[in-house]
Parts: structure tokens; C-alpha cells; sequence
């Protein structure tokens, strides 16, 4: 993951949250914050093991995590965070959706 440069301190989005450090919508002491989905097939092995790598290495850097998807065929994720972890996502798991696009 890239540095958080303007960071005084390696504390997760939460944390600068509840610390009243939030710079709004869009940045992060100069990190572009951005929304974006990932969705895995059930079927297909290793891609929901993959997204829940992706997901337990990242979360700390993440606003807000929703799974959607119906569990049983498809998982999807709604995330909020930095642009940055965008090009992370591994390109099977990268989805776009409506709640990308607001």
C-alpha cells in the first residue's frame, strides 16, 4: 500500500474520524478517497478466499465495507477508501456499480 503522505501518524480512517481529523469528502490529508465494488463467484475457487484476503490486509484503511450479493451464487463489497487501493483489487474480483458511480 502507498504512504499516507500528510499523515502525521499511521492511524486508520476511523480513527481520524473520531479524532475530528477528517479533511471531507473526496481527500484524506491528500489521499483521494473514492468508492468502489468487488464481487466474487462462489463457484469459481479462490475468488471469495481472495476478496477476504483483499479485505482482512485492507480493512483498517477503509471508511465503510457493505456486503451485497446473494450469498448463495455471487458475494459483493460496496467500499469506501482510498483511490489508491483501487489498482489492488485483483482484476477478477474488480466490479463497477451503480454505488461506484454517484
Amino acid at each position: 500500500m502507498g504512504s499516507l503522505a500528510g499523515c502525521p501518524s499511521p492511524l486508520s480512517v476511523r480513527q481520524w474520524q473520531r479524532a475530528g481529523a477528517w479533511v471531507g469528502p473526496g481527500s484524506r490529508y491528500g489521499v483521494a478517497m473514492s468508492r468502489f465494488s468487488m464481487m466474487a463467484r462462489v463457484d469459481t475457487p479462490g475468488e471469495v478466499a481472495d476478496a477476504e484476503a483483499w479485505i482482512a490486509r485492507y480493512r483498517e484503511s477503509l471508511t465503510s465495507i457493505a456486503e451485497t450479493g446473494c450469498g448463495c451464487c455471487v458475494r459483493a463489497w460496496q467500499i469506501d477508501g482510498p483511490q489508491e487501493l483501487v489498482d489492488t483489487i485483483p482484476l477478477v474480483l474488480s466490479a463497477s456499480t451503480e454505488w461506484d458511480r454517484d
